[in-house]
């Protein structure tokens, strides 16, 4: 192949050698989840990270060969079980030190501790710190932050317990706002997130959401899940319920595994699910709402089978292009496989050649995914594009500095309407992105 610059006119004694050398990254994981739960094991003050392959991987670390919990862990034992059933691979569990004599502490005393510790940047410098880690759960606050369900019923009047619904309400939107300022280091995050245990309590909920969203531009990777899942019995004989987002992640490391990650995590079936904990009147809920909640949906005609049935972001309506749980993942997706595939020229000079081995490398792959099914398009045009040069993507100045800037058009919705990923490569330094949709301008070091 005979180079051609910007002119047209051929660059005679220059040619490539296997341009796809690059392609082969290594695939990046696509739903592999933190679980945050609270230990409470004498004399340990450490936060708990625990990497997870398995159900039985994690009982061994629960239990031990006993088969009796050996470990007091509380928060996540349902939902890592619920995510290995339905098809997840790999996690991790994060155990925050619960404080001494919790029991005594009032609900006030709980949100405030549980807030000021997870608010924390450094509390999720493991995680942050794991390269595969790309959603983000917080089983623990049900347990953490909800009376049972009987004590709610022995408040007598109603306006009490609307009361207390409005609390809890807030009490979540609290705990969900300190997590969003403390892990803004990570952007690529995804955050599957349970709605309250009580059906008041959601609906509290929902209005404080709309009223007053706790996350600004990161609606977008923010998806929200509800009714509590009711599980199958085994030999307890009162029924036991779990937040779904164990499940959710689960189904989504399955549909992932199977059809792609650009496959909606809906009209799924939830594995270990025989019921939810309330199954008339939520579908109303996300009707009014404005269809804030994925709704887990019992199905007709179909005893015990539970199905994950939405696959919306609480992004606003300003961030149309982020609505869909299943295009704001493979964005993500796409810029991290696209990081790795140019990583290897910045260590390049930042000559024509090098531009011409990166468009190379991303188109190869970019054609791969299309061919997948992963790319809207009927003609390889209309499915993604791929800029870099001088005076098309980069300044003469920006050439003298070593700054190689890759612009990415994917059409992820419709065939030929591009979301723009941009790519920054400074020499001998790691690659940035940034992402152009007409509302969102960020950049983010990797």
């Amino acid at each position: 192949m005979v180079l051609m610059n910007q002119d047209g006119a051929a660059l005679p004694g220059i040619s490539i050698i296997d341009p796809q050398l690059e392609v082969d990254a290594e695939p990046w994981p696509t739903a592999v989840p933190v679980w945050v739960g609270l230990h409470e094991m004498m004399g340990c003050t450490d936060i708990v990270w625990l990497p997870v392959s398995s159900w039985e991987d994690y009982k061994q670390l629960a239990f031990g060969t006993s088969g009796e919990s050996e470990k007091p862990w509380f928060g996540v034992c349902e939902s890592v079980r619920l995510y290995f059933i339905n098809g997840g691979v790999r996690g991790y569990v994060m155990l925050l030190p619960a404080p001494q004599s919790s029991t005594d502490l009032n609900i006030e005393a709980k949100v405030s501790w549980l807030e000021n510790q997870l608010g924390q940047a450094g509390v999720w410098d493991h995680a942050v710190h794991e390269d595969q880690v790309s959603l983000i759960t917080l089983p623990v606050l049900r347990e953490w932050l909800e009376p049972l369900p009987s004590v709610i019923s022995t408040l007598g009047t109603e306006g009490t317990q609307q009361s207390l619904a409005s609390e809890i309400a807030r009490n979540y939107v609290r705990i969900w706002a300190a997590v969003m300022r403390a892990t803004a280091a990570r952007s690529d995050w995804f955050f599957v997130l349970d709605t309250p245990f009580e059906q008041t309590a959601i609906n509290a909920c929902i209005e404080l959401l709309h009223a007053s969203p706790p996350w600004g531009a990161r609606g977008g990777y923010v998806a929200l899940y509800g009714p509590h899942i009711e599980l199958e019995l085994e030999l307890a004989l009162e029924k036991r319920y779990a937040p779904p987002s164990g499940a959710v992640c689960g189904v989504m490391a399955r549909v992932d595994a199977a059809q792609g990650i650009w496959k909606a995590p809906a009209n799924e079936l939830v594995v270990g699910a025989q019921g939810l904990a309330y199954r008339e009147g939520m579908r109303g809920v996300s009707a009014a709402k404005g269809g804030s909640v994925n709704l887990m949906r019992n199905m007709a005609g179909h005893r015990g089978e539970v199905k994950v049935w939405g696959c919306r972001t609480l992004a606003s309506r300003a961030q149309s292009r982020d609505h869909y749980v299943q295009v704001r993942r493979t964005t993500t997706w796409i810029e991290r496989q696209l990081c790795s595939i140019c990583q290897f020229a910045v260590f390049e000079p930042n000559t024509l050649l090098t531009w011409l081995r990166l468009r190379t490398s991303c188109e190869a792959w970019l054609r791969r995914l299309w061919e997948e099914g992963g790319l809207k398009g009927a003609e390889e045009s209309q499915a993604f594009v791929v800029q870099i040069g001088h005076g098309e993507t980069m300044t003469a100045a920006e050439v003298a500095a070593g700054v190689i800037r890759v612009s990415v058009g994917l059409a992820l919705l419709q065939a030929a309407e591009f979301i723009e990923v941009h790519l920054t490569l400074r020499h001998e330094q790691s690659v940035t992105r940034s992402l152009q949709r007409g509302y969102q301008n960020s950049e983010v070091e990797l």
